[in-house]
């Protein structure tokens, strides 16, 4: 990759400043840092951002340990973000069923209030029948 297209992925204006800031943090940090760095930021990040960090610190990374060292590194996240993914799940799940009650608790609360209605109705007819 050109040094060019380099600098430009470090100006780049779309990326917001925190993301700019916490990509020239990562290779300071350690291993399990950055474990916690990769879970917390990448899916956070757009595609320009995501491209910028391969390039500035994934890619030399690779160039002077090895593709493969990478790689273990991430499929060591694997089992964390799985764990994210099944939370994630739990709590649409969660969501959906609130949301039910919700809607079931409104339809009973309307079927309430017609048969409050109803029952008012019906009281006034019998009313006006005995005032005739």
């Amino acid at each position: 990759m050109s040094d060019q297209y380099v600098q430009y992925l470090i100006k780049d204006p779309d990326t917001p400043q925190d993301t700019h800031d916490a990509i020239a943090l990562y290779p300071t940090l350690t291993s399990e840092e950055q474990r916690t760095w990769r879970n917390q930021w990448l899916p956070k990040m757009h595609q320009v951002a995501i491209w910028n960090f391969y390039w500035r610190i994934l890619r030399p990374i690779e160039d002077r340990d090895g593709t493969e060292k990478v790689a273990q590194e991430i499929d060591a996240d694997i089992p964390a973000l799985e764990l994210q993914l099944r939370e994630a799940q739990q709590e649409l799940e969660d969501a959906k069923q609130r949301h039910q009650r919700v809607v079931e608790d409104r339809q009973n609360k309307k079927i309430g209030q017609e048969a409050v209605e109803d029952r008012a109705q019906d009281d006034t007819a019998a009313a006006e029948e005995l005032n005739e």
